[in-house]
């Protein structure tokens, strides 16, 4: 680290130089002669604060100067001439266009009319942008009603994906807009506000101005806004309540006024609506316990349902189950101070009030066919409050230099009990053993995390440098009380055996990292980087659990086998280089890394353990993207990676949150070694306003990190003193040879002019391999699905807005432990959405899903149909009053399905969700734009 201190030091005093420049002459394409005052667009692709505007001089030369690195759509317009549309990249140096010829428009006759129809889509390398003139939407529709007509974007369970992968970032005019919620971005944008919609995958700041992939892209939409809604106050307050004391308010408020954005939204409801990520989840599902919770998901499986209910996937990552109550409001600011200054900051409340109530019943691929069922009914409530704070502030030191900083705190408090009724017995429902479990905890925790940035372009270009600095801490204190009672079959009768401790389980970490990249122009088309990457992480537990003493009523006999003391340091060394070559037609890069890592823990309690381990790995990289057109391109893919295994992963000390299901820790695991190879085509067509796309992705990880399974077979004590029930079961994570997974995805679009509609189609295969650990024999599960889905989405009117969508999947997967005990079925999910305005004040609003299962057994095999309806009446100037009556759930079938199946075990579980209610809403919507 002291290197890195230095030689930032030593890199931030380099003399200041010039932008890049972009020049050129505009003329007619008649006589040539020059046009003065034609006007000069270059607007950057991503970012419009990069943008720059200007006029042809006498001679009819035009000259910008001071741009930064990207793509930007060049346009020349001048009256009387057809309008001059290109694309730039700019990628480190300057660009003269020379003589630029405009053709005179044809001469406009009377009495004719030429109609012209948008152009739906424009494919720009890896960026397909969609215009949103040529999708229909009602009046009061939102960003997220509009993103769904778009080819090749879907919602599954809540969550939004693009092109088969979930949209993990939303930007409004290139900027971030209420921190990295996909959700809270869309739900609360008005569809009018909006003008086009960009796809594509964003890379790291640094890569971003580097060029070069380091590999951390993620999918991401950029909205951007109408030129004349960017001035302005829009929103809407609204109020409802109904049957069952339901109730759901909320306010959403923006002031835009050009660059400075300021935006406010709150909301209350116990309807299970949760409008925030899951970062504002402290990390404990509604507290500790539920047999075996947190493994690995299956791989094939399906969660139909949760409308209105289940609320899992409101959310950016992660779950939570059940019935929601929530408060929460919302602050987004965002500004620029000249050319020199920007600034971009949010900050979220939130508290939500969960109850769940979950039924599972599973059964393990055991060598055993005797006892392998493990069935269990769970019960929690949870207090979550959370405050989340992100900001983003870039400085523009000249035009050769800039500063980013991206601070971001969350803190977080938790309260929880859960119960849990469990037992494991042999295959015919006869119980081994049960548990009655119950688990109060009291968890408070802090993360804090920051990225500084440093770039600099020098004057010959594409020599650039740049450096980043990271940090973060984290600090979490956990309180548990533990109550479990655990009966035994034994040979002598039932044996119950009581457990009640308390534990105190504080965990701190930090990690400290720096990255030097350096770029150097090689040839015409060539360039190198050199970049330099350390880290160290630092973890620490101090877990004491005390036992309850009846003697003095206190919890105060010290239980050494569930304490420990751990302390973990893991550092890293990775320096590597890449090259690049680029021209039109191909865009090529290669590189290779070398990774030395070192891990050093030391745990004290149950055992004094040293774990002292150095790894060293050659990382390899290749890319290569081939644009046959404007329209047309292809990429192909292949990188490796490392993932050390967590600390939790390396303790070894048992877990007993749940008697029969027992968790402990291996220090002697080792790091995953990653290889991922991924084509992807895209081609669009503005013509006729078709799109297609295709990808492939391939992982395979050596050494993978997965879950070993000791069943007791009869009442016996492990070697640390944990009594291990027959039936009962201890995971532990072990390193195995390989995991495979395949995925294929193909979409497409093309709008149906006789329905005057929008029709998307896609397709997808998927396949994994994972290994595990029973006993003494390795399993192996594969696991297959095949997907299907077609859309058709209305774009003729505004009073009319419907869309139908039908998605089959069929699953398989087999064990090679047990071949009897696989599982092969289809799913048939439905949808149809109607918004109907039968007059301008009148409308009626309704959804309907269907869900069946063919092949699965008769107690998994379930089908219901989910229908919601709402009629509305607006009022008041403008509409701007609206009176709404909703019924969810007519039907009264809501509830929440999934079937699960992994290396391990297949699970059915059922979740209590909510169901029919009525509610009745008041909403004042407020717009006023004005010109600028």
């Amino acid at each position: 680290m002291r290197l890195l201190l230095i030689q930032l030091f030593l890199f931030t005093v380099i003399a200041f130089s010039q932008g890049l420049e972009v020049t050129g002459v505009v003329k007619d394409t008649a006589d040539g002669k020059a046009l003065t005052g034609a006007n000069i667009k270059l607007e950057h692709l991503r970012n419009p604060d990069f943008s720059k505007y200007g006029t042809s001089d006498g001679s009819g030369k035009f000259h910008f100067t001071g741009l930064n690195q990207g793509r930007y759509i060049f346009e020349i317009s001048f009256i009387g001439y057809e309008k001059h549309t290109d694309t730039l990249r700019l990628r480190g140096e300057n660009i003269n266009l020379k003589t630029i010829l405009l053709k005179r428009e044809a001469i406009e006759i009377d009495g004719v009319t030429v109609t012209g129809q948008s152009i739906p889509a424009i494919q720009k390398e890896d960026t397909i942008e969609f215009s949103s003139k040529s999708y229909k939407t009602n009046p009061d529709a939102n960003a997220e009603d509009l993103v769904q007509k778009i080819p090749g974007i879907t919602k599954e369970d809540g969550v939004i994906k693009a092109q088969g992968e979930e949209v993990k970032r939303v930007l409004v005019d290139g900027r971030p807009f209420f921190g990295d919620d996909p959700n809270a971005v869309l739900r609360n944008l008005p569809a009018e506000v909006v003008d086009r919609i960009q796809i594509f995958d964003q890379m790291s700041e640094q890569s971003q101005f580097t060029g070069f992939d380091d590999g951390n892209a993620s999918k991401t939409i950029n909205i951007v806004t109408r030129p004349e809604r960017r001035n302005g106050k829009f929103g809407k307050l609204y109020g409802g309540y109904g049957t069952d004391d339901r109730y759901s308010g909320g306010a959403v408020y923006n002031i835009f006024n050009n660059q400075q954005r300021l935006s406010l939204l709150g909301l209350s409801n116990n309807v299970s609506i949760q409008n925030f990520s899951s970062q504002d989840l402290v990390g404990v599902s509604s507290g500790g316990g539920g047999g075996g919770r947190g493994g690995r998901g299956g791989g094939g499986g399906f969660t139909p349902g949760n409308w209105g209910g289940g609320a899992a996937s409101n959310f950016l990552v992660g779950s939570q189950d059940g019935n929601t109550r929530t408060n929460s409001m919302g602050l987004n600011y965002s500004d620029a101070f000249g050319n020199d200054f920007r600034i971009t900051a949010s900050y979220f409340f939130n508290n939500t009030n969960n109850s769940t109530s979950q039924r599972s019943d599973r059964v393990y691929f055991s060598d055993s066919t005797i006892y392998n069922i493990y069935n269990e009914d769970y019960s929690s409530s949870a207090d979550n409050y959370n405050h989340r704070f992100n900001s983003r502030l870039e400085y523009t030191i000249d035009t050769s230099s800039s500063l980013l900083l991206t601070p971001r705190l969350s803190i977080q408090d938790n309260s929880s009990s859960n119960v849990t009724d469990a037992f494991s017995g042999y295959s015919d429902g006869t119980p081994l053993n049960t548990t009655d479990n119950l688990n109060k905890t009291d968890a408070r925790a802090w993360n804090f995390s920051n990225e500084l940035l440093y770039r600099y372009k020098f004057d010959t270009p594409g020599r650039t440098l740049s450096v980043s600095l990271n940090t973060s801490a984290n600090d979490r204190q956990t309180d548990q009380l533990q109550d479990a009672v655990t009966s035994r079959n034994t040979l002598w009768g039932v044996m119950l055996l009581a457990e009640n401790r308390e534990i105190d389980n504080p965990i701190s970490g930090y990690t400290l990292a720096g990255n030097i990249v350096y770029t150097e122009p090689v040839g015409e088309n060539g360039i190198l980087q050199f970049n330099l990457n350390n880290s160290l992480t630092n973890s620490k537990s101090n877990k004491k659990a005390n036992l309850f003493n009846p003697a003095d009523n206190t919890y105060s006999l010290f239980d050494t086998l569930r304490s420990n003391e751990y302390n973990n340091d893991y550092t890293t060394f990775r320096p590597g280089v890449l090259y690049r070559w680029r021209d039109d037609f191909m865009n090529l890069m290669t590189g290779v890394s070398y990774h030395s890592s070192s891990l050093n823990g030391e745990q004290v309690f149950p055992y004094t353990e040293t774990v002292d381990k150095t790894f060293e790995r050659v990382l390899p990289s290749f890319r290569m993207q081939m644009q046959f057109s404007r329209t047309e391109n292809l990429r192909l893919q292949y990188s490796t990676n490392i993932s050390q295994p967590s600390v939790s992963q390396l303790q070894r000390t048992v877990d007993n949150s749940n008697p029969l299901a027992l968790r402990t820790g291996n220090p002697d695991l080792a790091e995953e070694f990653s290889h991922r190879l991924s084509a992807r085509y895209m081609s669009t067509n503005p013509a006729n306003g078709t799109t297609f796309f295709a990808m492939m992705f391939m992982n395979y990880t050596q050494q993978y990190i997965g879950n070993a399974i000791q069943q007791g077979r009869i009442n016996f004590v492990l070697s640390d003193g944990t009594p291990l029930p027959a039936g009962a079961q201890m995971t532990t994570p072990e390193n195995f040879d390989y995991s495979l997974s395949l995925r294929s995805f193909v979409s497409g679009g093309l709008p149906v002019a006789l329905l005057k509609s929008n029709l998307n189609l896609s397709a997808g295969f998927n396949y994994g391999k994972t290994p595990g650990r029973i006993n003494q024999s390795i399993n192996f599960s594969h696991n297959y699905s095949i997907s299907s889905g077609v859309t058709i989405a209305s774009n003729f009117s505004e009073k009319l807005d419907f869309r139908f969508g039908y998605s089959p999947v069929w699953f398989k997967t087999r064990n090679e432990l047990n071949t009897s005990q696989g599982d092969e079925y289809f799913v048939h999910s439905g949808s149809a959405n109607l918004n109907w305005f039968l007059m301008d004040q009148l409308f009626v609003k309704t959804d309907f899903s269907a869900y069946y299962n063919a092949g699965l057994p008769s107690e998994s095999k379930r089908d219901y149909y989910i229908w919601n309806m709402g009629v509305g009446y607006k009022f008041l100037k403008n509409s701007r009053g609206e009176l709404r009556l909703e019924i969810f759930d007519i039907l009264s079938q809501n509830e929440s399905l999934s079937r699960s199946i992994n290396e391990l075990y297949a699970e059915n579980r059922s979740t209590m969700v909510l169901q029919q209610y009525f509610l009745f809403t008041f909403t004042y919507t407020i717009r006023a734009f004005t010109e600028g």
